[in-house]
């Protein structure tokens, strides 16, 4: 009998995720078998400020000149992504942990899990949407279409693109001072702990102009 439209559609999802879940694990494998994760990865001190990012469910976009002398921590991800699933109620308990730091921004960046789409699909907004309401998640959402910054930051590592999810820290001083391909249990524990080392007042006073007289 032919398969009905329904049956169809929940095929394409689970392929969908299927394939996300091997592109993750084999972006962690790769990056762990190497020994380079969180502050240890290569890219770590070098520059990089997102161009811009526009928005998902935000009602703005973000800015180079919106993060300018704020820590900031970008997470690319996925609602079709499974270890993005398994990942982000950390992700939310660490937001909601420094939502009232005014030098802190969380930026979450949703992706249609296309490298090539332009992520104006309403269909990716509204599951975006769903996912964010079904794990009573208050956090805005952006996109990165043609995933334009996660290409960027794969070029300082010598990569094409990293995969789902990612996750960086950057620094007041626009350096990146930590980068998590894939997720393993626990790295939101590293992942605050270089929030917190980049927030603390000897890192403020490192920077130029900051430095107190």
């Amino acid at each position: 009998m032919p398969q009905s439209k329904t049956t169809t559609t929940r095929l394409a999802v689970i392929a969908l995720i299927g394939g996300g879940l091997l592109l993750a694990a084999f972006a962690w494998r790769r990056e762990q078998e190497q020994g380079r994760a969180g502050r240890d990865h290569a890219v770590v001190g070098k520059t990089y400020l997102p161009k811009v990012l526009p928005p998902l469910t935000a009602k703005t976009a973000i800015r180079a000149d919106d993060l300018k002398g704020k820590v900031f921590l970008v997470n690319f991800w996925g609602w079709w992504c499974g270890p993005c699933q398994v990942e982000f109620p950390h992700l939310m308990e660490l937001e909601k942990s420094l939502r009232d730091n005014p030098d802190f921004l969380f930026i979450s960046v949703a992706s249609s899990g296309d490298p090539n789409s332009d992520e104006d699909d309403p269909d990716l907004r509204d599951k975006t949407q769903s996912f964010l309401t079904e794990h009573q998640a208050e956090t805005a959402t952006y996109c990165d279409p043609q995933a334009t910054e996660q290409r960027r930051i794969a070029a300082l590592a010598g990569k094409e693109f990293f995969g789902f999810p990612l996750t960086v820290i950057i620094g007041r001083d626009g350096t990146l001072r930590g980068l998590w391909p894939g997720y393993r249990s626990g790295d939101e524990l590293s992942m605050r702990a270089v929030i917190d080392e980049s927030l603390s007042p000897r890192a403020h006073a490192g920077i130029p102009g900051n430095n107190a007289k």
